[in-house]
């Protein structure tokens, strides 16, 4: 049987103005740690959207927060669909703080508890 997980899903608002566009970007998001599933449904987006060819660092990382944020975003403002799910965007920097808060939520509920307790123990 499963053990009782910790929260698989985490809700954040942004409001951030895109560097290249000058829009303003604001709306609330809910990500959903990906499973096995959804771990197979980034991958095939991602070959996909490269043809399944190699690609420089730079385009790599885009393609994988495109392909995360695509598969892991569960509630979004209908700009992010619009934009086909940030595809369509100029601005890197919304990609990068959207990533940054699901990148945070997977950091924090992964470390260790006895991390945190050892971290503010007197010496």
């Amino acid at each position: 049987m499963f053990s009782v997980l910790p929260p698989q899903e985490h809700t954040f608002t942004i409001q951030v103005t895109g560097i290249r566009s000058g829009q303003t970007f604001e709306g609330s998001f809910t990500y959903a740690r990906p499973t096995l599933g959804t771990n197979i449904q980034i991958g095939k987006t991602k070959a996909f959207i490269t043809g399944g060819l190699p690609v420089d660092p730079d385009t790599d990382a885009v393609v994988e927060m495109l392909s995360t944020l695509r598969h892991t975003l569960v509630n979004y403002p209908d700009w992010w669909k619009d934009s086909e799910f940030g595809s369509k965007m100029q601005d890197l920097n919304v990609l990068f703080e959207i990533m940054s808060h699901c990148n945070k939520f997977e950091n924090d509920r992964d470390k260790k508890p006895e991390a945190k307790d050892e971290q503010t123990r007197p010496a």
